[in-house]
């Protein structure tokens, strides 16, 4: 049931209300994500917040529903915390990441978007430890985030938002992002 009624819901906001016909038009958005890793291992809350650059190119399909695709490369590591505690020569990294995403919005205001992004990503991270080398590790999920944009100008806008990048087998990965997007 509710499945249904989120399904309702997307479609009713791609499809709009009364809104005439867009042009198709092909953007793009480049982000700092200050990401949030967290990781159940052996009794261990493992933590690390590295950060990440993000690019988004997205093709509008009609006045509320865009597709987008997702590249990502990380700008710096952070060291690992375990239960609350930092692990001395630790370190986790987002090597790179890309997904699709359908990007369903609605302008609340003149200058003003709400949107929301739902599809799948794929990640690969690094951690190390001192004395024990490193390890790197691929995974893909449901991918899923919210955010606002402030139109700058008809072709520029600022973007924040938050989104969960991956969550499967006890760990998960999100972040908040600001950027600045373009219209081409």
């Amino acid at each position: 049931m509710k499945r249904h009624t989120l399904a309702s819901a997307l479609a009713a906001l791609a499809l709009g209300t009364g809104a005439g016909p867009a042009a198709a038009q092909l953007y793009g958005e480049l982000a700092y994500v200050d990401t949030r890793t967290r990781q159940l291992l052996s009794g261990f809350e493992l933590k690390s917040s590295p950060t990440a650059l993000r690019a988004f190119i997205g093709y509008t399909l009609t006045p509320n529903l865009s597709v987008e695709g997702l590249f990502m490369t990380g700008l710096s590591s952070d060291a690992i915390t375990a239960n609350g505690t930092t692990i001395s020569g630790s370190s986790a990294d987002i090597d790179h990441g890309v997904g699709l995403y359908a990007r369903p919005g609605m302008k609340l205001a003149e200058h003003v978007e709400v949107f929301g992004r739902v599809g799948f990503a794929r990640f690969k991270g690094t951690a190390a430890l001192a004395g024990f080398g490193s390890e790197s590790d691929s995974e893909t999920s449901v991918s899923f985030g919210a955010g606002l944009a402030y139109l700058l100008s008809p072709r520029a806008k600022l973007t924040v938002d938050w989104m969960q990048y991956l969550k499967k087998d006890g760990f998960k990965a999100s972040g908040l992002a600001l950027g600045l997007g373009f219209m081409f």
